[in-house]
């Protein structure tokens, strides 16, 4: 598989100015523009890291990518050292992608027509009626219509995908675990684990997950 993950993706940050409409080249400085549009606060800028690879059992392969930016910046956190203070909001556009084989089996994203695409206006935060996706149900709120954080775990006898999410259950400044149908891409559940408002915000918070599958350990209570 080689190929740039530059088809329409959804939104980092639905508000204006910069919504962090799409991937963007790295950056080690904050920049002050974006599509020709002068950023202020709210603001995304996704910068993709492929962090996680897992292979579904009928050979796709399941890919998370970390929004790089939500890792450089936390909540009001000034944007560069020295005057004026410029504190940023940022928002997570990560994103969970699937790959499948072509008659050639070279592996081609869902955004690039390569696997079915389950996206409907209906289930994809009212993004752009060209985004293609597998999983549709990486969205939260209308807001981030690229919630998923980018770590991925898969027990193959379960019918659902988990990765991690901003704001899983619908409640603002909040990460946690979430989980989408492996046919259908729909988010059917999440979990909520950590309230964001004093940490990382909405930048880069959860990392992997990871199935373990030992027996449990013998418990008397709460206490061994």
């Amino acid at each position: 598989m080689n190929q740039p993950p530059n088809f329409p993706r959804g939104l980092a940050f639905n508000l204006e100015p910069c919504k962090g409409n799409g991937w963007y080249t790295w950056s080690d400085t904050y920049r002050t523009t974006q599509d020709g549009i002068t950023c202020t606060t709210p603001v995304g800028y996704p910068q993709p890291m492929l962090t996680d690879i897992v292979q579904d059992t009928n050979g796709d392969l399941i890919l998370g990518f970390r929004d790089r930016f939500a890792d450089q910046y936390g909540l009001n956190q000034d944007r560069a050292p020295g005057p004026p203070q410029i504190l940023v909001n940022p928002g997570s556009g990560s994103d969970l992608n699937r790959a499948c084989p072509d008659a050639s089996d070279a592996y081609v994203m869902d955004g690039n027509d390569g696997c079915v695409n389950n996206a409907t206006r209906a289930n994809v935060g009212i993004q752009r009626a060209e985004v293609r996706e597998y999983y549709p149900g990486d969205w939260l709120t209308g807001f981030h219509q690229e919630a998923a954080y980018g770590g991925i775990t898969l027990s193959k006898v379960e019918t659902t995908l988990l990765s991690q999410f901003v704001n899983p259950i619908d409640v603002t400044y909040s990460s946690g675990p979430g989980r989408v149908n492996r046919t259908t891409g729909q988010r059917v559940d999440g979990q909520l684990c950590n309230l964001l408002t004093c940490s990382f915000g909405k930048g880069g918070g959860m990392a992997d997950l990871e199935v373990l599958c030992d027996l449990a350990p013998p418990q008397i209570g709460n206490r061994v």
